[in-house]
């Protein structure tokens, strides 16, 4: 994203971001695909925070994203249900 490889030699297990950060005035997305893709092949899981919001939970779920941490955690549990078969 900005020319730095966070995943050589790491030593973490977890990326725990949020969807979005501002960096001096630029707004980046970190809900990429080529982002979550580059973390699954490193063995890094993904887990966004803190999100709140329905639609967002179904974007992140359809994205593979490994967690999400919310503060309304029965949306979160009624949201994955949709996609049970």
């Amino acid at each position: 994203m900005l020319g730095v490889n966070l995943f050589s030699d790491s030593d973490f297990a977890y990326l725990q971001i949020p969807m979005f950060y501002n960096i001096k005035g630029v707004k980046l997305d970190l809900t990429r695909q080529s982002y979550i893709n580059r973390s699954h092949r490193n063995n890094i899981e993904v887990q966004f925070w803190t999100i709140n919001d329905e639609d967002d939970m179904r974007f992140l779920i359809e994205k593979g994203v490994d967690a999400i941490m919310t503060d309304d955690p029965q949306l979160l549990q009624r949201v994955p249900e949709e996609y049970e078969d």
